[in-house]
């Protein structure tokens, strides 16, 4: 297995699919360092870096497909699933290289502003939405053996999970699970995700870029701080006998919200493990069952 991924790393690495792809993540991170240097850490700017490394890894990935390496590999003894796991483990290297690349010119010709704030907290989610990029493009590229089908198909997810994110994050970002109905009275919110759907809702929104990068902002992140001291302040200076009926649950379920956003930073690279599992099972299913010629 290490001598395989060792193989794939550096087939991988020294490709002219992948120095291309390098070329091109730099020019993503100049333009993500200008859109930086006007508007901050913005979702806009940081969804641009993570295109190249998803198209380019699965170029250089599938590569071994048209020459047929993976059929010599089955035949010189190795297992698929190793086959499976060391391309996934080469594509998640490799996207950490893309990452490092990509943020090369914010961190040089932005010092100052990029190392500022919460720096690891952003640095880790954008280096998690890199991985699940890069694993994603791997096990699709092995999977489905065609280059140019590879790559759509990279392009198509990439695009259908942001349409995805933004769709669900709308709801998830509805702030209270109580709202004030025409008698004034506290109801259940219609809009907010409730129950398992949240933890499922969550875990297929934060586990690709733009779900990823959308807890990265720090413009909507210090938005929420200053909202979760308001509304604190309010329910602890609104409390009490002659607050209106269910005012204690609209209010505490706002605090609620900004605290488990909080929470949700934290827990972006459990959603990326675990969408990588779950897409590496199948894949491993897929896999051994798939006819290569």
């Amino acid at each position: 297995m290490g001598r395989l991924m060792k193989t794939d790393i550096k087939s991988t690495v020294t490709s002219t699919e992948t120095i291309v792809g390098l070329v091109v993540e730099i020019i993503s991170g100049l333009f993500e360092a200008w859109v930086l240097s006007y508007e901050g850490m913005k979702l806009i700017s940081m969804l641009f870096i993570n295109a190249p490394a998803a198209v380019f890894i699965a170029y250089a990935v599938s590569n071994d497909n048209n020459y047929g390496t993976i059929r010599n590999r089955i035949t010189a003894g190795f297992g698929r699933r190793q086959i499976l796991f060391s391309k996934i483990l080469a594509g998640m290297l490799l996207s950490v290289l893309y990452c490092i690349v990509g943020l090369l010119p914010s961190m040089i010709l932005l010092y100052d502003q990029f190392f500022s704030g919460s720096f690891m907290l952003r640095l880790m989610i954008i280096m998690c939405s890199f991985i699940t990029v890069g694993a994603v493009s791997a096990v699709i590229s092995t999977v489905i053996g065609s280059r140019t089908g590879a790559i759509l198909l990279v392009i198509a997810l990439y695009i259908g999970s942001i349409y995805w994110a933004v769709k669900i994050s709308f709801n998830l970002d509805t702030e209270r699970s109580y709202t004030w109905n025409e008698q004034f009275q506290a109801v259940q919110n219609p809009k907010y995700i409730s129950g398992v759907l949240r933890p499922a809702s969550k875990l297929l929104t934060f586990s690709v870029p733009y779900g990823q990068y959308y807890l990265a902002d720090e413009t909507l992140n210090a938005s929420f701080k200053s909202r979760k001291r308001d509304s604190e302040a309010e329910a602890e200076r609104d409390a009490g006998p002659d607050a209106p009926e269910g005012w204690n649950n609209y209010k505490s379920s706002q605090v609620n919200y900004y605290n488990e956003r909080e929470t949700d930073v934290l827990t972006v690279p459990v959603y990326t493990l675990a969408v990588i599992l779950i897409i590496s099972g199948v894949a491993v299913i897929v896999f051994r069952r798939k006819d290569i010629n």
